[in-house]
């Protein structure tokens, strides 16, 4: 995980259980004043799990094809190669001060494929 600001971002490639899973939600749940985000493309494990995510958690469901179609969840993220369809506004890969990611209102994110 890497502290950003007030936010934490869950960083693994390797996480595949219900296990796991239920971790970052009760590290999420015990942190209510920090926002968590959960990108992933582990779709089984999110669409089946049985627990509450608390709202301090964004998990976004990553799309599988650059330029491909967003999948169907609440929150998605989605890479573009052309840069006028990229909605993430980073800067060489900073945030800098945007937090969209880490917005539930924002339905979808686009980072430009680099």
């Amino acid at each position: 995980m890497v502290y950003f600001g007030g936010m934490i971002v869950v960083i693994s490639k390797a996480w595949n259980t219900f296990k796991h899973l239920d971790k970052i939600v009760q590290i999420a749940k015990q942190t209510p004043n920090v926002k968590h985000w959960l990108p992933t493309k582990e779709s089984k494990f999110i669409n089946n799990y049985k627990g509450d995510i608390p709202k301090n958690l964004i998990i976004r469901l990553s799309g599988s094809f650059i330029d491909g179609k967003a999948p169907i969840f609440k929150n998605t993220s989605t890479v573009v190669s052309n840069k006028k369809n990229a909605t993430c506004k980073a800067i060489n890969g900073k945030c800098l001060t945007c937090s969209d990611c880490w917005d539930s209102s924002i339905k979808n994110i686009s980072y430009l494929n680099h």
